[in-house]
């Protein structure tokens, strides 16, 4: 019990760091002023081809949630800024226990990554890479979803990509 607490003070830390835009980058590690503000339009496209792939598939279209988008730039900002790419931040913490420290309800929710370098990392080369995995496309396509955010963080040459999708 004292380990979930503790995942929940992190996350409500990190939401709040965050949000209020006092996380701070060492510079030269993310690009931008804002790491959110230059990447915005990456973000948009992202979910702008999955829809195109779940339209296509006859799934419904994913509707931007702004405390999704949220959940997925502290997580994509969390690895950029501590030099980890996984699931589990290196505590343990995950996409949902920020979601559950923010208060967000869902039924089911899933949470994809991707890294790469920023030369060729367009929505279309992130999406595609994922629709050639068997488990990341069926979380793309998957029946039920309603919500997404997608957030992106440019760091040291290379894109980091977190989706988090819920019903």
């Amino acid at each position: 019990m004292a380990r979930s607490k503790l995942f929940q003070i992190i996350c409500l830390l990190l939401t709040v760091a965050v949000v209020s835009g006092t996380l701070l980058i060492s510079p030269g590690k993310v690009s931008g002023e804002s790491a959110y503000s230059s990447s915005q339009d990456v973000e948009n496209a992202v979910l702008e081809v999955i829809n195109q792939k779940r339209s296509s598939a006859h799934r419904e279209i994913l509707i931007e949630s702004d405390p999704l988008t949220e959940v997925a730039r502290i997580r994509s900002m969390d690895m950029a800024k501590r030099g980890y790419f996984s699931h589990r931040s290196p505590e343990g913490m995950t996409a949902f226990d920020i979601m559950q420290s923010m208060n967000i309800v869902y039924m089911k929710a899933s949470e994809n990554l991707w890294l790469g370098s920023i030369e060729i990392a367009n929505a279309q080369v992130i999406v595609d890479s994922w629709m050639r995995s068997r488990r990341h496309k069926k979380i793309i396509l998957k029946k039920g979803f309603t919500k997404a955010g997608v957030g992106v963080v440019d760091c040291e040459g290379n894109r980091i990509v977190t989706i988090v999708l819920t019903n």
